[in-house]
């Protein structure tokens, strides 16, 4: 059955131009004159924009490593980001305890089958840089995981890794062609700064972005880009929210480094504002690094557009505020850390992005499909609207308004960072390997139609 999607303007990181696109066995076959595509089922985009299904490389479904329940599983989390139009999700399998990486991995993919409606990976989360663990690293490789996430905080959590424990690891990765990943924030720092201030009874979650300063992202930015370089290897910073990390990155990048940078929207559409509010409510935005003032804000919108930082992505780790945030009613340090965001990615970088002039048309796909399916590994298959790839595919209407409310989304957590947005651009239909999941705001897909995607490394890859 040839299903052909005609009439719209088609949008890669490359190009855009007026075409049909032809598409018989979950793979586009060919893309046509407009005008020229015929099928068995017509998917009209006439006035539409028809970009590449979304890649976001960084969400956090069924997460083990809050004492909170995560509101979104792999069916809820990938609904979300199913009616947002992204079609390829990479989530994260923790190395806690005494697993080993596949033994991780194992946990991870019990997570997500029979559950996921969009395609999905994962991330390695290592906790240690043991001779056994290391030694996992290339049978990794060949299991489809072809990158690995360190964080330098949280030891609280059991996830903190020491310098010379990251180096190992780089090391490692740096011979394979694997990407490291990089949570840089000061953790010691941080943690000194929590206690310091709980003892003086300042308990409320207005405190939390203050012991969480800029400087404490800018020096471990800095810190990671040079063990990165002694080690040989890539780097992948996530969640990018300060002026200064972007400078480091710039600096590194100019000097040739492998060193990219991922922020996420709402570091670009919210100011440290939000935790002006009275009471609990600011614990809405509890989420590391937090929220910052307006020149970070400015900062990473001029480092989209110069290519400094590579992707957008939501860390999407969403928590009930009632039944979930509110644990941490009387210690900000215990406040469930994240926030929601997979289902309008999309529309927010468009409205705030393109519509302004920020980025332009192919630098928005590029940022929330192509780069992030390049750097980790999915180029051969996904972030790309050609002969050959997957038929991922996002009927983008510009002229439509719409408006985010937690009433209207899709998502099980019962709150919205942007309650209230009024955006022009949305969602008209979804197409997920050839087929049709969203269209005019209805699901049509069911729970584990999603597949497991091994990834390559991404030095493999154009």
């Amino acid at each position: 059955m040839r299903l052909v999607v005609v009439g719209g303007t088609v949008v890669n990181a490359s190009g855009s131009q007026v075409a049909d696109v032809l598409i018989e066995d979950e793979r586009i076959v060919g893309i046509v004159s407009s005008g020229m595509g015929t099928g068995d089922r017509i998917v009209d985009a006439t006035g539409c924009l028809v970009i590449p299904g979304g890649v976001d490389p960084h969400v956090h479904f069924d997460s083990p490593t809050q004492r909170a329940i995560v509101a979104d599983d792999f069916y809820s989390g990938t609904v979300a980001a199913a009616f947002g139009g992204t079609t390829t999700v990479i989530d994260f399998a923790f190395q806690l305890g005494e697993l080993t990486p596949s033994q991780a991995l194992n946990t991870g993919l019990d997570r997500a089958t029979g559950k996921a409606i969009v395609d999905y990976g994962f991330h390695l989360v290592l906790t240690k840089s043991d001779e056994a663990t290391i030694g996992e690293l290339p049978s990794l490789l060949q299991l489809g995981v072809s990158s690995y996430k360190l964080y330098m905080a949280y030891e609280r959590r059991g996830l903190f890794m020491r310098d010379d424990d990251i180096y190992k690891v780089m090391r490692a990765a740096g011979k394979i062609g694997t990407l490291v990943m990089l949570h840089a924030e000061n953790g010691p720092l941080t943690d000194l700064f929590v206690q310091e201030a709980l003892s003086r009874g300042d308990i409320g979650p207005q405190w939390h972005p203050k012991t969480r300063p800029p400087l404490t992202e800018v020096e471990a930015i800095y810190r990671g880009i040079t063990i990165a370089k002694l080690a040989k290897s890539a780097v992948y910073f996530v969640h990018v929210s300060t002026e200064g990390g972007v400078n480091h990155i710039h600096d590194a990048r100019r000097c040739g480094l492998d060193v990219y940078g991922e922020t996420c929207p709402h570091y670009l559409l919210l100011d440290e504002s939000v935790y002006n509010g009275s009471g609990f409510e600011p614990a809405k935005w509890v989420l590391t690094p937090p929220i910052r003032s307006a020149e970070h804000q400015s900062a990473l919108w001029k480092a989209l557009k110069t290519k400094d930082l590579s992707t957008v992505a939501t860390d999407h780790c969403p928590f009930c505020f009632e039944g979930g945030k509110d644990f941490g009613v009387d210690d900000f340090s215990v406040i469930p850390n994240g926030g929601p965001g997979i289902e309008h990615r999309l529309s927010l970088l468009y409205d705030a992005g393109v519509t302004t002039g920020r980025i332009g048309l192919e630098r928005w796909v590029e940022l929330t499909s192509t780069a992030p399916a390049r750097l980790f590994g999915l180029s051969h298959r996904k972030g790309h609207i050609s002969v050959g790839a997957d038929a991922d595919i996002v009927v983008f209407d510009p002229n439509v308004h719409t408006s985010i409310t937690v009433e209207n989304a899709h998502s099980n957590v019962d709150y919205s960072m942007y309650e209230g947005m009024k955006l022009l651009g949305g969602i008209r239909t979804v197409i997920s390997r050839g087929e049709v999941i969203v269209d005019d705001g209805k699901l049509y897909a069911a729970a584990g139609r999603g597949r497991f995607m091994s990834r390559q490394s991404y030095l493999q890859l154009p």
